[in-house]
């Protein structure tokens, strides 16, 4: 109840408190006076008197306050009796926005009950953490938001435990720690961090306290030993990390840790090696990690097979240090695959102890290892080994003979441990009090010092127990709070004969221990025994009959003459199975509101029931208990022990009579009688009560009458009270045991009744003891319980655990669904706290055919299709087939015609089809969706003949808005079509298309790669598989790759010879004809800029595209922009520079567009929509009016966006021609391919760049023997100066640039050496003017 309100209730303030405590009292008189205010702030104020659930949280001393908001807790550490101060620290706590400090208990509570929560790791007396704090409750609300609970601990153990430094902030999910490794101080940080770990779907790194604190804490872990600088080892993390959610699902751990000495401490040397554990024992993977379905397959099966773990020598030593016993089966080397060997057969007997073995607490594994082996003097192999507490012992007898190995491990000289108090835990201790008449257990708490001590104190006492006949044992196990009702621990027990007696004194005095012990020992059996109330409380726990007697102290003669009688009676009553004990303790009896005493009280099943008769009749009281105990009498209630039983049982049965010497009412509680013992194996108890008002009050106005309550509701029983087996129908039909608000709890005799009569039936199998995650499933569950009742499914649940085995479950919680009629029910096997998820899968077990998979119509798949990183995978089928399986349909359409028997053949033959179909998809939908795949389907053929889709059914995957269609869909396997997919979303296949849908993508689609080939064909199998490696990176630089199995379209674009592969550019196809094997030469050729570009139109490219061409383009002009939010403004700009786009390229710029505003601001650019020009890596921005062509192209032409300091640029003709037009002194360094010389020159030549600079010269190169020519120059390669398009040529060493830095300072300052071809051709030009003029002038006159 409590931690239902915790999880429901915003604001929470709980007292606990011990009703037997004085100031507890005082408190609670206090507190009352605030109950009002609370209400009227929203918090609600409630008290609880368990010591069990304040040991929960860490609580030892009560009373104490605890607060929680939000399920949070904060414990209140004032004085509780100033009601004021309490009340102004609860408001306080629900005005202010503070990180809550926990405790230690609190922090485990809290990470076993929540998903997520990040815990600040701090140190109250340090000035670091407190100025953290501070900034971090600025994100404190964020967080809330998000879900994210955020709480702090000062606690130096805990911090040493995990092995922190502080402050410190661990994010933990599902239990699996996360170590923050940022600035702390940097609050903004810290939340994107907490918001990516909240949402990323990774694996979790921890430190080596961490996996040791996982491991200690968790029964099933597994930890990835790797390298984070290794590739291959990323390679297999990326790899193992599509199993998380599965391995979650199954209750298994999933970590990393990269710690080389923790590695080594396990015996790892080669990494990366998987290890799983489970409760503590390793055991380690020997398969190819980088396969996660045979890894998973691998984990599942250590989960729910007893195997015995294999174990390196660091592991067993670790094992044999750490654990009290370990039996260890060295095989020494053997080979696994001979299945005949030895070594294997007498594993395959020791895997069949594995659970006997379990239950007496001996941890098993075996090793192939020698090493250990050899120090502890194992000299043959195969050989069985004992370890207890680290002494090993060697087993002599037969390995072939499993019954003989069983009883020399568990044999009680094997186990005994010599002057040390034996651990156990709940079974062992369980199958002790069967076997031992006495039996003293040591409750206690393994953290707690105080027990420790106590421990060390017992010990002394182990051996004279043992002498007198007495099992001295100790338990620590977590279970046994709930088994055993003990408060405070520790605790120490005497049981004899099952019967426990609680020490009363001080347990550090080990001589009054045994004095007690010895005394209780001798004390005579035929005794009734003195007990109190924790060990009535036992008692009652334990035991289905048991009389008490209820006296006080001040009663004398009386009471004793009455216990001497009950006495003479007690071996009578233990014979017939009744214990009989006294107790002057009368807090039970109160709560029963009994009032005088002495009394006698008889409890069945827990349920009292008072003797009214004269208790110095002992034949009287022998007969009445007798009659309760064998005829199963109907206990009689009080209002009172109606109202609490009401309150607190599952399921209560109530006969109202009128006395007994009516003849009705008598007849109706024999009949209940003889149904008593059948109701109870329900869970159903029949108890009785003689009150006419509260008969009314329940709508029984003629006695007698039945009602059955079922959590605090009633229904009327309304049919004949002389007829047992309708009054048994009527209380176990499945419809009156089950609510629709919440799942109801059942017993195996329940629910065998259920499967006979509910036609549909969900069970939820889970532990209220050995399962920590089924509290938050059937919260989750019962969300849908209500959908369920809906639809016509019953839901329920019940604990237990054989009776789950023999449906074939290995894991708890688990999910069934029963058909009626069926032997055999369906597991669910998806994530239990997805209720949506579960209702639809229940919807489709119900009805194969109806509506569990979504369907949607052409236009919103469409939609869902366009969607950046959508996963879709769409069933297309065709209605009017699939509707011939609907019965009512099908009736009418009988009707209106008769059918010839080919076409109701044909006609069953769909409707099978389709049910068929659906049925293998829904079963494989829950375990796609998962791993990120939406799974759809549509009877719109109209769209689907749009994406090329004709024939059907058909299953079609689409990725990034990519097709791929399954072949073959009719005859497929589930297992096939769930690997088809998975390639899919991994992409680790190329899809496959049909023609209709290659046409659709060709219209769609810039960039597509299509691999043409035909079956059968070895070559086209081979290059596919090579093609497929370079699939995903196409994917990064936006180029689609489809196949096609097509040879009649090949033939369409001249296609001969498989395979071939088209590059197609907005639909211009582009033959490969190159090595199809070398795919790294295919993924060259695919991205090579010349096959790239698109005529007439600037290319849309993606990040990965554009980094590459910002590496490796000189001249690259791009246009960010945003699609979504840019409208007619961005389609003006688009055609502007569309204009110029042909002319950039001529003056070798590229030109791209990038419609991704995410994009833009990786690279630096922050305002949309913006041009910008790379040179070499940096961006300049351009400032003018992108709607003017002109001022465009004169901006990427010009000196300022075309040179660079430091570097020699690149030129064309048409660059280099402009540049000569528009600068006086321009030097050109003529170059070829092919030439090593060049490259060693120009280096040298980018030593006096800046020089060149400073002189205002602009120095650039141009890869162009035949424009070289041009200018004179035949031989490369070489320098040419030109001064206002003058040109002078280098005649000197190339070599040296310093000599060539000397020779450009003398043309830049003097007049330019003309050579003497430019001599000649001056004086000829002046010649010719001169002659023009004499004769213009002379011949004139």
């Amino acid at each position: 109840m409590l931690d239902r309100l915790i999880l429901e209730s915003k604001y929470l303030a709980v007292l606990f408190y011990s009703e037997d405590q004085k100031e507890s009292r005082e408190v609670l008189v206090e507190l009352e006076n605030i109950d009002d205010e609370c209400d009227a702030k929203g918090i609600n104020f409630v008290k609880i008197d368990d010591l069990a659930e304040a040991a929960e949280y860490g609580i030892d001393n009560t009373p104490q306050l605890v607060y929680f908001e939000n399920s949070i807790p904060s414990m209140y550490e004032g004085n509780l009796m100033k009601e004021e101060d309490v009340l102004t620290w609860l408001i306080q706590q629900t005005e202010t926005d503070e990180i809550e400090d926990v405790t230690d208990e609190m922090l485990e509570k809290l990470i076993n009950n929540n998903r997520e929560i990040a815990v600040l790791f701090y140190d109250k007396d340090q000035r670091k953490s407190q100025k953290i704090i501070q900034e971090l409750e600025q994100i404190d609300q964020e967080c809330d938001k998000h879900g994210i609970i955020f709480v702090k601990i000062s606690d130096e153990g805990k911090v040493k435990e995990l092995g922190l430094q502080v402050p410190a902030l661990i994010y933990f999910e599902s239990k699996v720690p996360h170590l923050f490794e940022g600035d702390l101080s940097d609050e903004d940080s810290v939340l994107k961090w907490l918001l990516h770990q909240l949402h990323a779907d990774e694996i979790e790194e921890v430190t080596d306290e961490m996996l040791d604190q996982l491991i200690e804490k968790n029964p099933y872990v597994a930890a990835l030993f790797y390298d984070k600088d290794d590739k291959q080892d990323l390679k297999i993390l990326s790899s193992l990390e599509n199993i998380d959610d599965e391995c979650d699902s199954h209750g298994i751990l999933f970590v990393k840790i990269d710690d080389d000495n923790e590695a080594k401490e396990y015996g790892l040397e080669n990494l990366p090696v998987l290890i799983y554990f489970e409760n503590k024992v390793p055991s380690i993977y020997e398969g190819d990690l980088s396969v996660e379905e045979n890894v998973l397959k691998w984990l599942v099966e250590q989960r729910n097979t007893d195997t015995i773990e294999e174990v390196t020598d660091e592991m067993l030593e670790k094992l044999v240090n750490t654990h009290t016993y370990v039996a260890v089966y060295f095989s020494g080397p053997c080979d696994e695959s001979d299945a005949e060997s030895s070594c294997t057969s007498i594993l395959a007997e020791l895997e069949s102890l594995d659970d006997d073995t379990d239950e007496a607490g001996i941890q098993m594994v075996t090793t192939e290892e020698e090493i250990f082996g050899k120090k502890i003097g194992v000299k043959s192999y195969p050989s069985l080994v004992m370890f207890r507490n680290s002494d090993p012992l060697f087993f002599k007898g037969s390995l072939t003979d499993e019954d003989e190995m069983l009883a020399w491990l568990t044999d009680e000289t094997t186990l005994e441990l010599p002057d040390r108090i034996e651990e156990v835990n709940l079974k062992m201790l369980q199958r002790l009090l069967d076997q031992q008449e006495h039996v003293v257990v040591f409750f206690y708490n393994a953290e707690d010092k105080k027990s420790q001590k106590i421990l060390q104190q017992l010990e002394n006492i182990d051996d004279e127990a043992d002498n007198e006949g007495m099992a001295f044992v100790k338990i620590s196990d977590s279970d046994m709070l709930r088994e055993y009702d003990l408060n405070p621990l520790p605790a120490l027990v005497y049981f004899r004969a099952k019967f426990p007696r609680i020490y009363p004194g001080d347990m550090h005095k080990e001589s009054n221990v045994l004095q007690w012990l010895l005394q209780l020992k001798k004390t005579p059996t035929d005794l009734i025994e003195e007990v109190d109330r924790r060990t009535l409380r036992m008692l009652l726990d334990e035991m289905d009959h048991v009389g008490v007697f209820f006296y006080e102290d001040t009663c004398t003669k009386l009471c004793v003459d009455i216990l001497h009688d009950l006495e003479t009676i007690d071996d009578e009553a233990e014979e017939e199975g009744i214990q009989m004990v006294k107790t002057t303790d009368l807090t039970v009896a109160e709560e029963l509101s009994i009032k005088e005493f002495p009394t006698l009280v008889y409890y069945q099943g827990g349920i009292p029931s008072l003797f009214k008769g004269d208790l110095e009749n002992q034949e009287e009281v022998y007969a009445w208990l007798v009659y309760q105990r064998h005829f199963e009498a109907l206990p009689e209630l009080t209002r009172s022990d109606l109202d609490d039983l009401i309150g607190d049982s599952d399921y209560l049965s109530v006969l109202f009579f009128s006395n007994y010497s009516d003849t009705a009412s008598a007849r109706a509680l024999r009949r209940a009688c003889i149904i008593a013992e059948d109701a109870a194996e329900f869970g159903i108890p029949i108890a009785k009560m003689g009150d006419p008002i509260i008969a009314k009050k329940y709508g029984v106005r003629d006695l007698p009458g039945l009602i059955l309550f079922r959590r605090g509701r009633h229904i009327k029983y309304d049919e004949s009270m002389e007829d047992e087996e309708e009054m048994l129908d009527f209380l176990t039909a499945p419809e009156n045991m089950i609510l629709n608000d919440q799942i109801e709890v059942v017993n195996s005799k329940m629910l065998a009744r259920m499967r006979d009569m509910t036609e549909h039936l969900l069970v939820l199998f889970f532990s209220e003891t050995e399962c920590k995650q089924c509290e938050r499933v059937v919260t989750a569950l019962e969300e849908i319980d209500d959908d369920a009742a809906e639809i016509g499914v019953n839901f329920v649940r019940i604990d237990d655990w054989s009776l789950a085995k023999s449906f074939g479950v290995h894991a708890l919680p688990a999910l069934l669904y029963f058909r009626l009629g069926s032997d055999e029910p369906v597991i669910y096997a998806g994530d239990l706290r997805a209720p949506s998820k579960i209702l639809e899968w229940i919807m489709m077990r119900k009805d194969p055919t109806g509506v569990a998979m979504a369907e949607v119509n052409g236009e919103a798949l469409d939609d869902l299709i366009k969607l950046e990183d959508s996963a879709i995978v769409v069933y297309f089928y065709n209605k009017s087939h699939c509707s011939a399986c609907e019965p009512e349909k099908h009736s009418r359409k009988r009707k209106q015609t008769d059918e010839d028997p080919e076409v109701e053949a044909n006609r069953l033959l769909l409707c099978t089809q389709c049910t068929n179909i659906m049925i293998k998809l829904e079963n494989v939908d829950d375990e796609v969706a998962r791993r990120g795949v939406t799974f759809l389907r549509t009877g719109d053929l109209s769209f689907a003949s749009t994406q090329g889709v004709n024939e059907y059914p058909a299953l079609v995957y689409f990725g990034n808005g990519v097709a791929s269609v399954y072949e073959n869909l009719v005859d497929a396997e589930e297992d096939d079509i769930r690997h088809w997919i998975m390639e899919h979303k991994t992409d680790e296949r190329i899809e496959m298309v049909t023609r209709g849908m290659l046409d659709q993508l060709l219209i769609d689609v810039h960039y597509l790669a299509v691999f043409f080939y035909k079956q059968p064909c070895r070559a086209c199998d081979t290059i596919l598989m090579e093609l497929e490696k370079i699939d995903d990176d196409c994917d990064m630089y936006g180029i689609s790759m489809v196949k096609i199995n097509d040879p009649a379209l090949a033939k369409r674009y001249g296609i001969t010879s498989f395979p071939a592969l088209l590059f197609f550019r907005n639909g211009n196809p582009l033959l490969f004809e190159g090595d199809m094997k070398d795919e790294e030469s295919v993924l060259e050729w695919l991205t090579d800029d010349n096959n790239r570009e698109l005529d007439d139109e600037i290319e849309s490219v993606n990040q990965k595209m554009l980094e590459r061409l910002v590496d490796k383009s000189p001249f690259l002009a791009v246009f960010f922009y945003d699609d979504s939010d840019c409208g007619d403004e961005c389609e003006g700009m688009l055609a502007s520079l569309e204009t110029v786009d042909d002319e950039a390229d001529e003056f070798g710029i590229d030109m791209v567009k990038v419609p991704e505003g995410e994009v833009a601001q990786d690279f630096g650019i922050m305002s949309l929509p913006t041009l910008a020009y790379f040179r070499r890596g940096t961006a300049l921005i351009f400032e003018g009016d992108l709607l003017d062509p002109n001022q465009i192209i004169a901006w990427l032409t010009s000196n300022e966006a075309f040179q660079l300091p430091g570097e020699i640029e690149e030129v064309n003709r048409r660059m280099l021609e402009k540049l000569l037009d528009d600068n006086d002194y321009v030097c050109v360094y003529f170059y070829e391919e092919d030439c090593t010389k060049c490259e060693e020159i120009l280096l040298e030549l980018e030593r006096i760049d800046s020089e060149t600079d400073n002189l205002d010269i602009l120095f650039v190169r141009i890869k162009d023997a035949k424009y070289a020519k041009k200018w004179g120059v035949s031989k490369l390669p070489a320098i040419v100066y030109f001064r206002r398009k003058f040109p002078s040529i280098y005649r000197g060493d190339l070599a040296d640039e310093l000599v060539i830095l000397d020779w450009l300072q003398k043309n830049r300052y003097k007049q330019p050496e003309l050579n003497l071809f430019m001599f000649s051709l001056a004086s000829l030009s002046l010649a010719f003017i001169i002659y023009t003029v004499f004769i213009l002038v002379c011949l004139k006159d």
